[in-house]
């Protein structure tokens, strides 16, 4: 019988590590949703980002990257305050689409590039406000 206890203890155990380790799913989901304060979808082709120059509201934003070209891409977002890239979306082929959800603080300027190509001009900025 105490083996049968031991037994149950463990898969209780195991089951609340799971779920605070893996969340309890749509909840999760619905909190994150709740809590974007904006988004942008930043689309790639050769030599450009487009829009290159973006204006959004401080907090949560959601960045939605579409590769529209024919090459491989890569996304970077750095901020230049704490010299610390905060999205780094490397190989990104034609046609793929990667999200990217980022924390923005109010009045800084980002800058956003593609690292192989940012001389020929895929560089931009999202300022937030």
């Amino acid at each position: 019988m105490s083996r049968l206890i031991i037994i149950a203890v463990v898969v209780l155990a195991a089951a609340v590590a799971a779920f605070f380790l893996f969340g309890g799913g749509g909840s999760h989901q619905n909190i994150i949703r709740q809590q974007v304060q904006g988004a942008v979808t930043i689309r790639l082709t050769e030599y450009a980002m487009s829009p290159n120059r973006v204006s959004i509201n401080h907090g949560r934003v959601k960045l939605t990257i579409v590769n529209g070209g024919k090459n491989i891409h890569q996304f970077v977002l750095h901020d230049p305050v704490l010299n610390k890239d905060i999205v780094n979306l490397p190989f990104l082929k034609p046609g793929v689409t990667q999200v990217a959800f980022v924390d923005l603080i109010a009045f800084r300027r980002y800058e956003m590039y593609d690292p192989t190509y940012r001389d020929k001009g895929m560089k931009g900025s999202i300022t937030a406000r």
